[in-house]
């Protein structure tokens, strides 16, 4: 992927930009994005960039953050549309993605290993490809770099000495907490 001279804090989501450039790589058409952190908004900030394409994503509840992104999002499946091209899974909780791949139509189904789901609830006759999508090769440096410019933000670094002066950050509020441990 390249070599670091002088490593940042920033730079410890690198990964997962470049997931998420693949993950909006090979999404096409109408998408519909489960789940609302780190990697699935770097997904729809890349969808809107480089396709030019408006993205829904489907939280639990609306983080500020994707509001101040301007990133279509909702929490209710009633504002969903019944069909989908493309349908990218960021989100663990099973029930909820079971209900949604049941009542949604889609040609393309995206998961990462970040979904963790271990079954796909496929209806009879649908003739959806499911992608597992976990390389990062082939990414465009320049692309990472404006999606870290387009989120840093929203993340919090925190300098410590010892791990035990973040007990206090957790939960981490916005996209996440970035850790720089001093020597």
């Amino acid at each position: 992927y390249g070599f670091v001279e002088a490593a940042r804090p920033l730079q410890a989501i690198h990964p997962y930009l470049a997931l998420a450039s693949k993950l909006g790589y090979s999404a096409n058409g109408s998408t519909l994005i489960v789940g609302c952190d780190l990697l699935t908004v770097a997904t729809a900030i890349y969808i809107k960039k480089e396709k030019g394409e408006e993205p829904i994503m489907f939280c639990s509840r609306v983080p500020k953050y994707t509001r101040f992104l301007r990133l279509k999002t909702t929490t209710n499946t009633g504002g969903l549309a019944k069909s989908y091209d493309t349908v990218i899974l960021g989100y663990e909780k099973y029930p909820l993605i079971h209900d949604l791949l049941s009542s949604t139509q889609y040609s393309k189904l995206l998961v990462t290993p970040f979904s963790r789901i271990t079954s796909i609830p496929v209806k009879c006759g649908d003739r959806a490809r499911v992608i597992y999508e976990c390389k990062i090769e082939g990414v465009d440096p320049d692309i990472t770099d404006y999606l870290e410019k387009e989120i840093r933000r929203y993340l919090k670094i925190v300098r410590v000495k010892d791990l035990e002066e973040i007990l206090g950050l957790l939960p981490p509020k916005g996209l996440g907490v970035i850790v720089d441990l001093a020597s």
